[in-house]
């Protein structure tokens, strides 16, 4: 069974509730969140490093896994040229061996506990979970945060569709009106308004997944790969810089009660998030078609915020390997760290 470790600027235990009963195994692999002190197989950090961490592993088995989009985090090649592989929505970024895909994030809903559950969910919870008799009609998850244009513009959208469905609608989000746990804002309603913070191509959030995991029809306004992972009809596309013919879709659809008549597609989707755009499934499939079978030696990696260590360990690349972006088979790990 291969051994891969997960690091990330996040409590890594919100991903290991994802594999069954939180074991950390899918398929062959065995995910680690922490080190133990023994040699890994690959190693895979998701958006950032806590710490500076050495850990024994082959160094071309390591992959950087962006964790936000290019309108909110910036990773520098002095930072993404330490690792092996990257995979990110980020078009910009430059790496000879970078997979163009959605991060995967780690699911929000069935998180914590609840008005709705009065514990965690499990990956086994999930599964089972039926659907409810959804008693309510319409609802979106909209924070309070104005930094980027998608922001601002996801605000004015919201704004637009209270005037238009009234007590219909209720608005949930971080400033806004809180909940203990998504599944409040989701489980009881029959539609769920998903709207993206980035719309770029490749990017999409856990607020997708998270809507089907509450047995919701999600109207979303988000990137395209959504149309080439998700099954056909499991969601209505609306764009939120269009609020007059999004607003008209959506009515169109409640009033046609659309809901009943797409509830297979919903499972549909739903059992896809669960086995198949799962971060573990992904990362089997990734690690099948990637692996090298080189020794493990001792790796160093340090996080954004190592900024010298990293400008360091970059130039002696260049160094050793005439350019940046040569270190496929010898990140910056394989080289003797700074002191």
């Amino acid at each position: 069974m291969k051994r891969i470790l997960i690091s990330a600027s996040f409590a890594e235990k919100c991903f290991a509730r994802q594999t069954i009963n939180a074991s950390g195994i899918w398929d062959d692999c065995q995910f680690l969140f922490e080190p133990d002190g023994k040699p890994i197989d690959a190693w895979v950090v998701y958006d950032n490093l806590s710490k500076v961490v050495r850990q024994e592993c082959p160094p071309a088995n390591t992959l950087l896994v962006t964790g936000e989009p290019s309108s909110i985090r910036c990773y520098r090649s002095r930072f993404t040229s330490q690792f092996g592989h990257i995979w990110t929505s980020h078009q910009a970024i430059q790496h000879p061996n970078k997979l163009l895909q959605h991060e995967a994030q780690h699911w929000h809903f069935g998180l914590y506990p609840s008005s709705v559950f009065p514990k965690q969910l499990n990956f086994e919870d999930l599964v089972e979970l039926p659907c409810p008799t959804k008693k309510k009609l319409l609802s979106v998850i909209c924070s309070s945060k104005s930094i980027t244009e998608d922001h601002r513009q996801r605000l004015h959208f919201v704004e637009r569709l209270k005037q238009s469905f009234g007590n219909q609608l209720d608005v949930f989000g971080r400033g806004i009106r809180d909940v203990a746990d998504k599944a409040e804002a989701i489980l009881p309603y029959q539609y769920h308004v998903v709207l993206e913070n980035d719309h770029s191509d490749f990017f999409i959030t856990e607020k997708l997944p998270d809507a089907f995991l509450g047995w919701s029809l999600p109207f979303y306004s988000g990137g395209k790969s959504a149309n080439r992972l998700l099954p056909q009809d499991s969601f209505i596309a609306i764009d939120m810089y269009q609020p007059e013919a999004a607003i008209s879709i959506i009515r169109k659809t409640i009033e046609s009660n659309t809901f009943q008549r797409r509830r297979e597609q919903i499972r549909q989707a739903r059992q896809a998030v669960l086995w198949h755009l799962n971060f573990f499934a992904m990362q089997v499939d990734f690690w099948k078609r990637n692996a090298t079978r080189e020794p493990a030696r001792m790796v160093t990696l340090y996080p954004k915020q190592k900024r010298c260590h990293l400008v360091i360990n970059q130039f002696r690349r260049w160094l050793v390997h005439g350019t940046v972006r040569s270190a496929r088979s010898h990140p910056a790990i394989a080289i003797p760290a700074a002191q």
